[in-house]
C-alpha cells in the first residue's frame, strides 16, 4: 500500500486492484499465446525455475544449491558473529543471504520501527556506559581487555541515570527544533527502558557482590585466532560481550548478557536446542585464557541472574553435536532454509521477493538427511572421561 502511494500518489483502492488484476490476466494470456515461440534460452530459464522448485520441495533430497547451500566449500568463508550464529538457529537462510551473499534487507520504514528492539538498544547502551565508570586498575585480560573496578551502587546508578537522561534530552531537543513536543507515549517508553536498566544493574550488583571485583563493559571477544572447541574443531568468531566479570586478570571469568525479555535457563538442554547460543560462544572464546569460565543471563523480567558453567556444558554430548554442526555449516557454506517463512503467526523476517514457502515437515526431513551425511564425532570419549572423574 505504501509503495503504491509513493509511486502513483494515490491510495490502492478496489478499483485500482481490479485494474491490476485485468492487466495481469492480459499479460498471462499473452505469455500462453506465445509459449510455442519461446526460444531455447528462455525455455531453459523456465526449466531451471521448475528444477529449483522440485529440489526445494523434495523431502528425499538434502539441502542443495537452491536452499542457501554452496556447491563447494568456500576457500575463505566469512567470519560470523555470535549473534549471527544465534539467528542462524532460527533463520539460517537469512543469515546465509546476508553473510555469504552480502545482501542486506532494506532498511525499516519509520513507522515499522520495533520499539522492543529500541528499548533493548537503549538499555544495553546505558548499562555499557554505567559499568564503564569504574576506576582504572591497569589490569588487562588477554592483553587487550581493560578491566576496571566494579563500581559501587551509587556510582553505577548515577552513571546509568545520566546516560538515560542524555537520551531523553536529545529527543526533546530534536522535537523542540521541529516545533513539536515529545509525545507522552515516547516518554513512557523511555521511562520503561530506564526502569528495566536500573533493575538489571541492581541484579548484577547483588550477584557480583565482593566475588567479582573487576569488570569490562561492551568488550570485543579475543579474535586473533579461531575459537578452539574441545573435541569439535575451530570456529572463527567475532562479537562483543555485554559485560565481562573477573576475579583477577588471569581469571576466573564470567560472561554476562543482558536481556530485556524473558529467557530460558542457560543449561546444556537449552544450548543443544540452539537457545542462548550467543553466551555459550562468548564463553568458548575465553577458553584460551582460563579454564574456569561461567556464563550468565540477566533478564529484566527475572529477579535473579541465571548462571551456567562452561565445563559442565562441554561435558554434554548434545551441546558438542550442536557446536560441530555449526563448524560444518561455516566450513561448507551449507546452511539450508528455515521453517515456513509465512506461517499463521506472521513472517520470520525480510525475505527476497518470490521466496518459495516450504512446509515444515519437508525442512525437517532435509535436516535429518544433513545429519546423516555429516555424522557427529563430537563427544566421543567424553562419557567415559566424565565417568572416570566421578
Amino acid at each position: 500500500l505504501m509503495a503504491h502511494h509513493a509511486a502513483f500518489g494515490a491510495p490502492l483502492d478496489q478499483n485500482r486492484m481490479s485494474e491490476f488484476r485485468c492487466r495481469t490476466s492480459h499479460w498471462l494470456s499473452g505469455i500462453h499465446a506465445r509459449a510455442a515461440e519461446v526460444s531455447v534460452e528462455e525455455r531453459s530459464e523456465v526449466e531451471q525455475t521448475q528444477k529449483a522448485r522440485d529440489e526445494r520441495t523434495d523431502p528425499a533430497k538434502p539441502f542443495g544449491i537452491y536452499e542457501c547451500a554452496l556447491a563447494e566449500p568456500p576457500s575463505n568463508p566469512p567470519v560470523l558473529s555470535s549473534t549471527d550464529w544465534q539467528n542462524a538457529m532460527a533463520v539460517p537462510d537469512l543469515v546465509w543471504i546476508q553473510r555469504y551473499l552480502k545482501a542486506e534487507p532494506p532498511p525499516e520504514l519509520p513507522n515499522q520501527a520495533d520499539w522492543r528492539k529500541t528499548i533493548g538498544t537503549w538499555v544495553h547502551t546505558w548499562l555499557g556506559r554505567a559499568f564503564s565508570c569504574g576506576k582504572e586498575t591497569g589490569k588487562e585480560a588477554c592483553g587487550r581487555i581493560r578491566l576496571k573496578a566494579m563500581p559501587g551502587r551509587d556510582e553505577l546508578l548515577g552513571a546509568l541515570r545520566a546516560a538515560a537522561e542524555t537520551t531523553l534530552s536529545r529527543a526533546r531537543n530534536i522535537s523542540a527544533a521541529t516545533g513539536r513536543q515529545l509525545p507522552d507515549w515516547w516518554e513512557r517508553t523511555h521511562s520503561e527502558a530506564a526502569s528495566s536498566a536500573e533493575h538489571l544493574a541492581d541484579m548484577v550488583l547483588d550477584f557480583a557482590r565482593e566475588e567479582w571485583p573487576l569488570c569490562a563493559a561492551e568488550c570485543n571477544i579475543p579474535n586473533d585466532a579461531p575459537v578452539r572447541i574441545p573435541g569439535v574443531g575451530e570456529l572463527p568468531l567475532r562479537g562483543r560481550m555485554d559485560l565481562l566479570l573477573a576475579k583477577s586478570a588471569a581469571g576466573p571469568f564470567l560472561v554476562l548478557d543482558f536481556k530485556t525479555g524473558s529467557v530460558a535457563n542457560p543449561t546444556p538442554a537449552s544450548f543443544s536446542r540452539g537457545e542462548n547460543l550467543q553466551i555459550l560462544l562468548y564463553g568458548l572464546s575465553l577458553l584460551g585464557l582460563c579454564e574456569d569460565i561461567a556464563m550468565a543471563l540477566a533478564s529484566a523480567e527475572e529477579q535473579r541472574v541465571k548462571c551456567s558453567f562452561l565445563s559442565d556444558d562441554l561435558a554434554d554430548p548434545s551441546v558438542l553435536r550442536l557446536l560441530e554442526r555449526i563448524v560444518i555449516m561455516h566450513r561448507t557454506g551449507r546452511f539450508g532454509c528455515a521453517y515456513e517463512i509465512r506461517s499463521r503467526h506472521g513472517e520470520s523476517g525480510t525475505y527476497p521477493l518470490a521466496t518459495l514457502r516450504v512446509p515444515r515437515h519437508i525442512v525437517e526431513a532435509k535436516k535429518q538427511l544433513f545429519e546423516q551425511r555429516h555424522p557427529s564425532s563430537a563427544g566421543k570419549g567424553l562419557r567415559s572421561k566424565t565417568g572416570d572423574s566421578k
